[in-house]
């Protein structure tokens, strides 16, 4: 009877069951997913910089990597970039304010100075929501469909709406990770 190779886990069984060691298999299957990964975090990063009004918005010319942001972050980034996310999710200025911990007399207050930049803790909480907002755009098909996602109660949060987690970074895990699982076609 002839090999009749299965692949299960990286290695190859044989007809009697028996396992017949590594094979490329794995390392394909590795190098297919990195080679997703990739491309879908590039495609994410386009999304964030396009969701937060692009680089006109931003003020730089060129916005290509995370240190360009953190850069970004640090200078403060422009309210305009905040209040066009805003308006592309569809949602109102109080619920992602307050999803997020941006007081909205501080947004008036900054409004009406003349930098009308966010201060760096702001400026983070915004590039946060811009990076769940371009992964759940990718796993649910659309801005607004995000904008409605993150207002509304979710069993695999605990019942707790997922912008109310975008306060800090674990939370924001806790959202991407929900999100990356719907984007895999799993629960969320």
């Amino acid at each position: 009877m002839g090999h009749d190779p299965r692949p299960f886990a990286g290695v190859f069984v044989d007809n009697q069951g028996k396992h017949q060691g590594p094979t490329d298999v794995g390392h394909l299957n590795f190098a297919l997913k990195w080679s997703i990964l990739s491309v879908q975090m590039a495609h994410n990063f386009e999304n964030l910089v396009s969701i937060l009004g692009g680089e006109a918005t931003l003020g730089r010319r060129s916005i290509r990597t995370d240190r360009d942001l953190d850069t970004l972050i640090h200078e403060g980034l422009p309210i305009a970039a905040l209040d066009h996310a805003i308006v592309v999710l569809g949602a109102t200025q109080r619920a992602i304010l307050d999803g997020v911990g941006i007081a909205r007399s501080t947004i008036r207050r900054r409004k009406g100075g003349k930098g009308q930049r966010l201060d760096l803790v702001e400026s983070e909480r915004t590039i946060r929501l811009g990076r769940i907002a371009s992964l759940g755009n990718e796993a649910l098909g659309s801005w607004a469909a995000v904008g409605r996602w993150l207002q509304k109660s979710n069993p695999a949060l605990g019942g707790v709406e997922p912008i109310s987690l975008l306060q800090t970074d674990v939370g924001a895990r806790e959202v991407e990770a929900v999100l990356t699982r719907a984007l895999l076609g799993g629960y969320s």
